[in-house]
């Protein structure tokens, strides 16, 4: 019965992110879509199970999914009148974090995540993570009414910003020129993966990393473009050159000095050859490593 209810709540955020898709759809003549799909699923296998896959089917949709429309739509809470009483957004956030990766806590940013995370735990069932259904179950009560009162307020706020007079001529084009020219590393990773699969080079990168690190230059790029520009082909287009320079390679020069190389300018020469072998013959990096002492590049 209790499962029921969380799957209840569940289905009811999916169905007002149906409904604000085909509003905004709706009023932007569908050059807009709030909440783009995605591919994490639920289980409700145990509470904790559904706890567990609900943060990161939230993180999913209100972060990679939609972050540019929820932020810009939230700008205008105030306009309109709408309050939020809580933030959940940054709590999905941390706890994903957590939840997900071991970290190290000698990090201060770490230590400010992790103190976060104990303290809403804390505030919401008197202990610093759940130990039981009971825990479960309401920490992922809690978290589902948030979201649904949140939704509920951007479907409010879109509906004052469809009526409001200074929609189509000033906030829409606003809205939608943050959205051509804010694209995150969401979207550029799914590019990427592709643009890699394409040249053979699956499976090698952490394409995270890469887009996290080269997205500054990448949004550089497409804010010379004119307006109504196709992303993906864009996308394509700048990934594409970014690999033609060969910068990927998943060797280093760390990796280099590891297996003997000496420190200095002859240190990019050899980097360069390895570049060379990587890109005629790509491989993960096991394999390069034993390529470079077969090769005798060290020599």
């Amino acid at each position: 019965m209790r499962m029921q209810v969380l799957i209840e709540k569940h289905t009811r955020i999916k169905s007002l992110v149906s409904v604000i898709n085909d509003l905004t759809t709706n009023i932007s003549n569908s050059q807009l879509l709030f909440f783009k799909d995605i591919t994490v699923t639920m289980s409700d296998g145990s509470e904790e199970l559904f706890f567990r896959t609900l943060i990161n089917w939230l993180y999913a949709l209100l972060y990679e999914a939609s972050a540019r429309n929820i932020t810009f739509i939230k700008n205008k809470f105030n306009l309109y009148g709408i309050s939020e009483s809580t933030d959940i957004l940054i709590a999905i956030q941390v706890i994903r974090t957590v939840l997900n990766h071991n970290l190290d806590l000698t990090e201060a940013s770490n230590i400010k995540k992790k103190n976060f995370y104990d303290a809403w735990f804390n505030s919401k069932i008197e202990k610093s993570f759940p130990t039981n259904n009971d825990d479960w179950n309401t920490c992922s009560n809690y978290i589902l009414d948030q979201i649904i009162s949140l939704l509920e307020s951007l479907l409010t706020c879109l509906k004052a910003v469809k009526n409001d007079e200074n929609f189509d001529d000033i906030i829409l084009p606003a809205w939608i020129n943050i959205i051509l020219r804010n694209y995150g590393v969401f979207e550029f990773e799914q590019v990427l993966i592709k643009v890699l699969e394409n040249h053979g080079l699956s499976n090698i990168f952490d394409t995270n990393k890469i887009a996290k690190a080269q997205i500054s230059n990448w949004r550089n790029e497409l804010n010379v473009l004119a307006d109504g520009f196709n992303f993906k082909q864009e996308a394509t287009r700048i990934i594409e050159n970014y690999i033609h320079k060969k910068d990927l390679c998943p060797v280093n020069g760390d990796d280099l000095i590891m297996l003997g190389a000496k420190k200095g300018p002859n240190l990019s020469k050899l980097h360069n050859k390895v570049k060379e072998v990587f890109y005629n013959d790509p491989c993960q990096k096991e394999q390069l490593l034993q390529r470079i002492i077969d090769m005798q590049l060290l020599a």
